[in-house]
């Protein structure tokens, strides 16, 4: 019986064509908008949540607050690492890894070397990482790790770097790292499945950080000296407070004796649920997601889908009268009003399938539309997984009933004798639903016009705004941290050389770097020592080609005003300007 009203309800559809691609063009707009936000919402929720005790791993982050001034930083000290493992029970493992922001040169040494270019997505880390964050291991071993010079690659990294070579064949061949630092790898591993913020491109030993002197003797033993690149992982015991244990670090002797009266620093458990959603510490060079952003796209899709159901239920019910006719005959052949709701449902339940298969038809092109806004693990094979086949049986279900019930009642309700004296048009225009689902449409679409038309005026004056410099005109290029006075010299003649170039400044970091990284300096106040934090930001030079090579720019402090005012009124020593090695040249 409901095949025979399926067979109906699409005799009904193919008789009036322009009316029924109104109505499912409606409803696949709406649908279209809802599968793609789907899949981005749920791409977005889904970082990091197939890791063992996921629920159970934080991030340790640093807030300080010196004479009133809070600076924020992902990263912990150095020698953190040991006092966390050693002296909080409930901490079941601690992993520390080091984060390479520099962008560096990979050759692979052979007949024909190859060059990989702007490679920074590395990490300095031992084998306990590997217990924390599970890969599946295809060659090698982990253990190497423990060793100078030694490097752990991801499979998607080998195959790159040496194509067709099996993982089996790969360990014991050598990567060089800026033409200096040759390396081993000693195991590789499977990459990642699900969504995830780690995605590193190679492991390189923990060892080797001190090797190659990428890390300072004071970076390595100071409770005072943090950068974002020192991460620090816990895995708390079941039943553990991240509370308690922040607390616990935050109260350890190294760092009250290392803190000022007027400071305060506290160190914070992060949930690694919340890292892909971090806009505030960041993480390491990925794209951050917003859950203010994904929870109005998501009201987006809903309104769409109220506007696409809103707008069936309008043309169903104006088509009342024309349909009364039928419904009488039905009724007097002995129809029952349960039997025309169940034809009326299927009718909509049809509609919706159409609707569905248009979207399907939709999503790629949308998603090749808003390709720029989409984020790259976005694609269509989304639509395979289980979730996602799930939600689209509850989208065809709950818009079937949604959209065609009242409509269903209110058709199934006519009596035989007044559509004999042909006063069902009047009695359906008395309605008083029709004429809020009519006002609340308009509503939503009026909303949805204005708020476009702001967006996209916004949108203009952020692209068209003047910034104040020339955007396409200024370039940076990358030297390595460990590069010798010399050569930083021999590079900066070169580039005075190359045609084009007007200005060259220097600096750690560019402008919208993500690294941070908080010191503390120290000066007297006649007997009593001032040991205040600062955070080390970006020093942006625009001078002429360098007139000293050996002068290094110094790293600009952000300071409490009390401690500013205190330097300025000792004319801040000498000994107090803090000299960052330049790992970047802005081209001007």
């Amino acid at each position: 019986m409901f095949f025979n009203y399926l067979k109906l309800a699409w005799r009904n559809l193919w008789k009036h064509k322009l009316l029924s691609f109104i109505n499912a063009g409606s409803l696949a707009i709406g649908i279209s908008a809802a599968l793609v936000i789907f899949m981005i919402v749920h791409y977005d929720t889904s970082f990091d949540k197939s890791h063992q005790d996921a629920d159970r791993i934080y991030r340790v982050v640093t807030e300080s607050n010196s004479g009133g001034f809070n600076m924020k930083s992902a990263g912990v000290p150095f020698v953190m690492v040991q006092h966390a493992s050693a002296e909080l029970p409930e901490v079941e493992e601690a992993v520390f890894f080091f984060r390479n922001y520099d962008e560096v040169k990979v050759t692979i040494p052979g007949t024909a070397p190859k060059t990989f270019l702007g490679e920074n997505k590395g990490i300095f880390a031992d084998s306990s990482y590997f217990k924390m964050i599970r890969y599946q291991l295809l060659a090698g071993s982990l253990l190497p790790l423990r060793e100078p010079y030694t490097v752990v690659l991801p499979q998607s990294t080998a195959a790159r770097y040496f194509p067709g070579v099996s993982p089996e064949a790969l360990v014991g061949r050598e990567v060089v790292y800026n033409d200096s630092i040759h390396t081993r790898v000693a195991g590789v591993v499977a990459d990642l499945k699900q969504p995830t913020d780690f995605g590193f491109n190679a492991f390189i030993s923990m060892p080797t950080l001190s090797a190659i002197n990428l890390l300072r003797p004071q970076q390595r033993t100071s409770w005072g000296n943090i950068t974002s690149a020192s991460q620090l992982f816990l895995k708390l015991r079941h039943g553990a407070s991240p509370t308690k244990v922040g607390a616990q670090l935050s109260a350890m002797p190294p760092i009250r004796k290392n803190q000022a009266a007027n400071e305060r620093n506290q160190f914070i458990l992060q949930p690694l649920e919340d890292l892909h959603f971090d806009s505030l510490y960041g993480i390491y060079e990925s794209r951050v997601a917003s859950r203010s952003t994904l929870l109005g796209m998501e009201l987006v899709a809903l309104f769409l889908l109220l506007l696409g159901c809103i707008n069936f239920v309008n043309l169903q019910t104006a088509r009342a009268g024309a349909r009364a006719r039928e419904i009488g005959v039905r009724k007097v052949m002995g129809s029952s009003q349960g039997k025309l709701i169940t034809q009326f449902l299927g009718e909509s339940l049809l509609f919706t399938l159409v609707a569905m298969v248009l979207s399907l038809l939709a999503v790629p092109a949308l998603l090749q539309l808003f390709k720029g806004f989409i984020p790259d693990g976005v694609t269509l094979g989304l639509l395979l997984q289980p979730a996602a086949l799930g939600f689209i049986g509850l989208l065809v279900l709950v818009i079937s009933l949604f959209a065609g019930f009242y409509p269903a009642i209110v058709l199934s309700r006519f009596e035989p004798l007044l559509v004999l004296k042909k006063q069902v048009a009047g009695r359906a225009a008395r309605s008083w639903f029709r004429p809020v689902l009519t006002v609340a449409q308009f509503t939503i679409a009026l909303v949805f016009i204005i708020a476009t038309i702001i967006v996209s005026q916004q949108t203009r004056y952020g692209l068209t705004k003047e910034a104040g410099y020339r955007k396409d005109a200024i370039l940076h290029a990358t030297i390595a941290y460990s590069a010798k006075a010399a050569d930083r010299k021999y590079f900066a003649e070169q580039l005075a050389q190359v045609p084009g170039i007007k200005t060259i400044g220097r600096s750690s970091q560019p402008p919208a770097s993500t690294s941070s990284m908080n010191t503390e300096i120290a000066w007297y106040e006649g007997k009593e020592e001032k040991r205040p934090w600062c955070r080390s930001n970006t020093p942006i030079r625009t001078t002429p080609i360098f007139t000293s090579y050996s002068s290094w720019p110094a790293a600009t402090c952000s300071l409490p005003i009390p401690c500013a005012k205190s330097l300025l009124m000792n004319r801040w020593p000498a000994r107090l300007v803090l000299p960052v090695r330049p790992k970047r040249w802005a081209l001007l």
